[in-house]
Order: structure tokens, then C-alpha cells, then sequence
């Protein structure tokens, strides 16, 4: 016989799964969509919600052909797959999680987050000559700094100390040209501070012949 106590903790859980999306106000814009995913599974350990957001927001990129949108949906929908929120909601098998990339589960979506890295890299580097060729450097600087956390996602510490050399350089050119511009580096005095400060945390040593990760 069925447990009273037990049965109504599984209804509520239930409940929960199905009003997963609870909260998260409705929106088309992609850009929001990722916010909202990334808020979700980083800080309220809600990654359902957060991985349908994703998926639709990949959806939507590639609709509009948006390279940089794309390349940015996938790099969240891999570091959702490798985050400790995902792995605490899959523990003990209480929950099925069906994801809307049928190639991914739950026992497989560490090495679905590397294809999703590489997926993403692919896409950043067919988007990189749009703002090369506009002389946007601003933009080359986020975007170069984008990658350089993603080849660190793939542990490729090499191209991860290469990114984060090439940011700094697209800074530095934004800055000669837009002397007035100040970029916005929250908790830091510039942006060469927090590359500096990443550098660090994560371990490498990007002013050496053979970067290390510690």
C-alpha cells in the first residue's frame, strides 16, 4: 500500500514540475530569454524552465540567421547541461528530464555541453568577420572575451589565453579610436583588471609561452 505521506510529497513535486515556468514572464526577444534562462538555473536552481528557454531562444536565432544571438544560445545551453543545478535536479531519478535536443539525457550531457561549446565556437567564428569588416571593436572585444570562456568550457587553455590576448587588443584598438569610451566592467577599474582577475581564478597564466591551468 501506498504511503499517504509519500504520495502526497510526490503530488507536490509533480506540481512543481508542471508549473516549472512559474515566474518567468513571457517574452519573444531571444536576448531576454537567455537573461531569464540563465538567472533560472545559476541562482534558483530551476533549470527546466531555463532549458526550454534556451531551446526556444536557438530556435528563434536561427529563424532570424543571427550568428552572435546563436552562438550565445549555445554556449548557455552548454553550460546549463554541465551546471550543478542540472545535475542536482537529475539525482536519485525522481525527475525524467526531457530535453528538447532528443540527442541529449541525462547520463550524456557532459559531453552534449562539449559539442555545444564547439557548436558555439563554430558559429562565433563565422560571425567574426560582420564586426571585423564594420571596425567594431567594442563588440570584437566582447566577443573575443565570449570565446576565450568558452575554449575554457573545453579546457582548451591555449585558445582560452589566445581570446582573452585578442579582447584585450580589440580593447585597447576601441579605446585609441574612442579615447572618451568607458567600458563597463562591473567591480573592476577596467577591463584589462578583470581579464587579469579571471586569468587568475581560473588558473591560467596567459603571459607565458605555454599557458597552465592549475
Amino acid at each position: 500500500m501506498i504511503n499517504i505521506r509519500s504520495l502526497i510529497v510526490l503530488s507536490i513535486m509533480l506540481l512543481m514540475v508542471g508549473c516549472s515556468a512559474m515566474g518567468v514572464m513571457a517574452t519573444s526577444d531571444p536576448d531576454q530569454k537567455l537573461r531569464d534562462a540563465e538567472n533560472l538555473y545559476r541562482n534558483l536552481d530551476r533549470p527546466l524552465p531555463a532549458e526550454g528557454l534556451i531551446s526556444e531562444a536557438i530556435e528563434i536565432y536561427q529563424k532570424q540567421g543571427n550568428l552572435r544571438g546563436l552562438g550565445d544560445a549555445y554556449r548557455e545551453y552548454a553550460s546549463l547541461l554541465y551546471s550543478p543545478s542540472m545535475t542536482k535536479w537529475g539525482k536519485g531519478g525522481v525527475f525524467k528530464v526531457k530535453f528538447h535536443d532528443p540527442s541529449v539525457n541525462y547520463e550524456n550531457r557532459k559531453e552534449k555541453a562539449a559539442e555545444y561549446w564547439q557548436m558555439a565556437l563554430d558559429t562565433y567564428q563565422k560571425y567574426e568577420p560582420q564586426p571585423l569588416e564594420a571596425k567594431k571593436y567594442d563588440e570584437l572585444t566582447n566577443l573575443y572575451y565570449v570565446m576565450a570562456w568558452t575554449y575554457n568550457g573545453l579546457d582548451d587553455h591555449n585558445n582560452s589565453c589566445k581570446y582573452f590576448n585578442k579582447s584585450l587588443a580589440a580593447y585597447a584598438e576601441n579605446i585609441r579610436l574612442n579615447p572618451s569610451v568607458r567600458p563597463f566592467s562591473p567591480g573592476f577599474n577596467s577591463f584589462p583588471d578583470e581579464v587579469a582577475y579571471y586569468e587568475k581564478q581560473i588558473g591560467l597564466d596567459c603571459n607565458s609561452e605555454s599557458p597552465k591551468k592549475d
